[in-house]
């Protein structure tokens, strides 16, 4: 009994440990491919998606014709403007990541 308390409480210890840095290497991989989808939606490469190559890139994508469109305005555009909470008329790295 005694060493099966034990070595229940080794295996939870040891995940304790590295449940952390599996976390670490899945958000940094997470990081890594917003910026690679950042990057492909930002066609111009001046650093913010304006709405037409939002569109653009979105409707051509994996999502083109799978949502459908609520009040007869395209998904994209939709999906844009919950994006763009600052409502300023283009997604920063951190808008397009953060949705």
């Amino acid at each position: 009994m005694t060493r099966l308390m034990v070595s229940t409480l080794l295996f939870v210890a040891v995940g304790l440990l590295l449940y952390p840095m599996m976390g670490t290497s899945n958000a940094a991989k997470a990081i890594e491919s917003c910026d690679l989808r950042f990057e492909s939606y930002d066609t111009d490469h001046d650093g913010m998606i304006t709405l037409q190559e939002y569109q653009t890139t979105y409707d051509r994508g994996q999502y083109a014709g799978t949502v459908p469109s609520p009040g007869g305005k395209a998904p994209s555009f939709v999906v844009f403007a919950y994006l763009d909470r600052g409502e300023k008329g283009y997604l920063t790295p951190g808008d397009f990541c953060r949705g």
